[in-house]
């Protein structure tokens, strides 16, 4: 996403997908979590890279704590609302690595309930929730199922994922009964 918001900051974004094509790519990630992209120029990006017969991944809010607070709830929808429409396969919310005092998720990581039953309103088929602290894992598969969409999974916390999907840890074991 951030290369992107590089292309598209230097008037390169056509560039950027032919040179992604090249290299295999067959995903984009469109945000503007480390930028400011408006939503007319966001838009136009989602459209040409589906265009280009890219799979699409825009993701909502910033990676600045600050700056991502400064996003209400109705703003977030509106993008959501506005990504798929313009063609995005799946919207990711923003929760950076830490997981904390950013999305849906306060200064202690805990789920921000209000937030969430807002931005889920919309449905969570199409949106991916990044969730990079085992408690929010545990947490948003107790409450919509094991096959809910999560992102931002350290590559040596798959399987420790995994296992909470198939209630094999104290946390979702519920999911068995």
């Amino acid at each position: 996403g951030t290369l992107l918001e590089v292309s598209a900051l230097k008037g390169k974004v056509d560039r950027f997908l032919k040179e992604s094509r090249e290299l295999g790519f067959t995903a984009i990630e469109v945000s503007d979590g480390s930028t400011e992209i408006t939503k007319e120029e966001r838009a136009k990006i989602i459209k040409k890279s589906r265009e280009a017969g890219f799979y699409v991944i825009s993701e909502v809010g910033k990676k600045n704590p600050i700056l991502d607070h400064d996003l209400s709830i109705s703003e977030r929808l509106e993008l959501i609302k506005s990504d798929l429409a313009y063609g995005s396969n799946y919207v990711l919310i923003e929760a950076k690595e830490a997981g904390k005092d950013i999305g849906i998720y306060d200064a202690d990581g805990n789920i921000v309930e209000d937030e969430l039953e807002q931005l889920s309103s919309l449905g969570i088929s199409k949106l991916i929730f990044e969730a990079p602290l085992k408690k929010q894992q545990a947490e948003l598969i107790l409450k919509f199922g094991s096959q809910i969409n999560l992102g931002n999974i350290a590559s040596d916390e798959v399987v420790s994922l995994e296992t909470l999907r198939q209630g094999l840890r104290g946390d979702t074991i519920i999911l068995l009964h």
